[in-house]
């Protein structure tokens, strides 16, 4: 049920009819030259056992301050539901620190990674778990495991004085399966600049396919708000990835089916005391791709850039970018992955250097069939592609979440599974 794979093979099954939508499409075939890294060191950091250190790192990783890492396991752990987790360099070591251990009505089977909120606790969305089962009887019950909660994990009050310390976690919100949707699968969370927090679901909702939602603190409550419900039509439906802002405090996403048959990117403006939802654009399942499941980013000048899992010209997945000219959005190809794996494009973030270039995962494909770290450079009239490291299974298989770096230029994610023990593994990659 949580195997992310099977949920993006069967999704592409999925289609509905084409959105006759009034935007400027324009495809650059950029040209593309290919090349091997040279120097990269991978390490892997953790072999997750599946025991109480956890099973399936789904999510990537998140970075502090100090250095220390900070992930989720979709299972394992003490109750089998996941796990959050430290891992910290400790003479030369790095040591894993399970800091949660899932319980059904704070959470279950986290997907998504946690991230630090404003007050410095860590914040996740699981895509199961909470109080929340959607309907009282077996023929209205869209999530019998729940359907997923917002949590919050902090240390402990008192200082800790041994290297291993579990966290306190909190349940922010219990999704009901009703109107307020249901199923947040692999959502990381994202803050506002006054702590209001944001994600999406994938299904449930006015419209029953979705939701982008907004959590409100108050007085040490916190009420959610739907700001948009998808309507399993030309707009998208099932967003599977969590939301972007820009500047001007406008949310921008994408939907991984619907619209013309493959997925939507949308942006959601203010309008008085609502939200008004724009199609950027509409995936037609072609050289453009189909199924979005990964966020999309900004660069300096304002494009979007995003990833899609299927499609393109070798229909193994493509990175994108929107151009912004007046009130249109122009589509132009950076790359169409050629890994001899069908649906084995990005479904994790992409992350952007300040030097434009473009970092992401692929979940399968590369040299192996278990998945790949890649570099996408701006060069004149097009991009380098980089392969900077391809799975073997051994070292770790299945790519879902998308790269973190450090301030040195060090990659750092998770794969879910392979590895010694097949549990999956958290790596590093060294420029």
């Amino acid at each position: 049920m949580h195997n992310r794979a099977k949920g993006l093979l069967s999704s592409s099954r999925r289609s509905f009819g084409f959105s006759g939508l009034g935007i400027a499409l324009f495809c650059l075939w950029s040209m593309i030259a290919t090349q091997s890294a040279q120097g990269q060191t991978y390490t892997v950091l953790h072999n997750f056992t599946g025991g109480t250190d956890g099973d399936m790192p789904y999510a990537g990783v998140t970075l502090d301050r100090a250095g220390h890492l900070y992930g989720t396991t979709t299972q394992g752990g003490n109750t089998g539901l996941g796990t959050v987790y430290e891992l910290k360099l400790f003479h030369d070591r790095w040591l894993l620190n399970s800091l949660y251990q899932f319980q059904q009505p704070i959470g279950a089977y986290p997907q998504g990674r946690v991230v630090f909120g404003p007050d410095g606790s860590l914040y996740g969305i699981s895509s199961a778990g909470g109080t929340g089962t959607g309907g009282s009887g077996p023929g209205d019950n869209p999530c019998p495991h729940g359907c997923g909660a917002v949590y919050k994990l902090q240390p402990p009050a008192t200082a800790c004085k041994t290297s291993i310390c579990s966290w306190i976690g909190t349940s922010l919100y219990s999704f009901t399966g009703g109107v307020d949707g249901y199923s947040p699968s692999f959502v990381d969370p994202v803050f506002d600049q006054v702590g209001n927090l944001y994600g999406t679901t994938e299904g449930g909702g006015p419209g029953t396919c979705g939701v982008v939602f907004q959590l409100t603190p108050a007085h040490g409550n916190w009420t959610e708000s739907v700001l948009y419900g998808f309507d399993c039509g030309f707009n998208g439906f099932g967003p599977a990835s969590g939301v972007t802002f820009d500047t001007a405090g406008n949310i921008y996403g994408t939907a991984s089916v619907g619209g013309a048959g493959s997925g939507t990117v949308y942006q959601l403006s203010r309008s008085g005391s609502g939200w008004v939802e724009t199609t950027l654009y509409t995936f037609l399942g072609d050289f453009d791709g189909s199924e979005p499941v990964a966020p999309v980013l900004f660069d300096a000048a304002g494009n979007l850039y995003g990833a899609t899992i299927g499609a393109g010209p070798h229909n193994d997945g493509t990175v994108f970018k929107l151009q912004p000219s007046g009130e249109d959005w122009i589509f132009s190809l950076v790359y169409g992955f050629d890994q001899g794996r069908i649906y084995g494009g990005p479904s994790g973030n992409l992350l952007m250097d300040a030097r434009g270039n473009i970092y992401g995962t692929t979940w399968s494909g590369g040299a192996f069939a278990q998945g790949s770290v890649f570099k996408l450079s701006p060069v004149a009239g097009g991009w380098t592609y980089t392969s900077l490291h391809d799975f073997t299974g051994e070292d770790g298989s299945l790519v879902y979440g998308g790269p973190t770096m450090d301030a040195s230029g060090n990659l750092y994610g998770t794969a879910a599974m392979g590895g010694q023990y097949g549990h999956g593994v958290v790596w590093k990659i060294t420029p």
